[in-house]
């Protein structure tokens, strides 16, 4: 399935916001439902336990492999963009994927794909740190209603910082993660060395 998704056939289908969006609610809602079975305990005496736990865990494999695609190609087409303006959405794209993964990593708890995010992570820190200041611009954050009382928080609040940096994010998501995950040898080796 990843091979097909890598193919420059699908690049294109891959990068169109409306299809991460939908990727997005796909995922949120699997997790959410493989998350509330797995902890109500009656689930554990049903029979096909194991088996609806492993079908929803390949499910949500492959929605990840399909949003890590999306970050591969947002990294991919950074190098021939040709100045900020064509930068900018690209940008824009990646960091929803990374908010997206932030989730994922707060909201689900099967060590195999969390595992595999983390390798993504690891392989994407060198253009997390490179795009760092654009990542972090407010040229990239949502859009701002041109009310009177937005114009006056901007005013009052403006040398406030609200919000954590992309860095920040991804840092207390992963120390958050590996808390949770003390007795998982692979998860705190491949946390531990984050490339530069």
């Amino acid at each position: 399935m990843y091979c097909l998704l890598k193919t420059n056939k699908f690049k294109n289908l891959l990068m169109a916001p409306e299809n991460l969006e939908a990727l997005k609610q796909l995922l949120k809602k699997d997790i959410a439902f493989i998350e509330g079975f797995k902890r109500d305990k009656n689930n554990e005496k049903n029979n096909k336990f194991d088996e609806i736990c492993n079908l929803a865990k390949n499910r949500i494999k492959m929605e990840l492999g399909m949003l890590k695609q999306f970050g591969d190609n947002c990294k991919k087409t950074i190098e021939t963009a040709q100045g900020e303006s064509e930068k900018l959405p690209i940008l824009g794209t990646f960091k929803e994927v990374e908010k997206t993964i932030l989730e994922v990593f707060e909201k689900y708890s099967d060590a195999d794909n969390l595992n595999d995010l983390v390798l993504y992570i690891k392989d994407s820190s060198n253009f997390i740190l490179d795009n760092e200041k654009t990542l972090n611009s407010s040229a990239l954050n949502e859009k701002k209603t041109n009310s009177l009382l937005s114009v006056f928080q901007e005013k009052k609040f403006e040398n406030v910082k609200f919000e954590d940096s992309v860095i920040e994010k991804l840092c207390n998501t992963l120390m958050n993660l590996l808390r949770r995950s003390l007795d998982d040898d692979r998860l705190c080796e491949n946390s531990k060395k984050i490339k530069r």
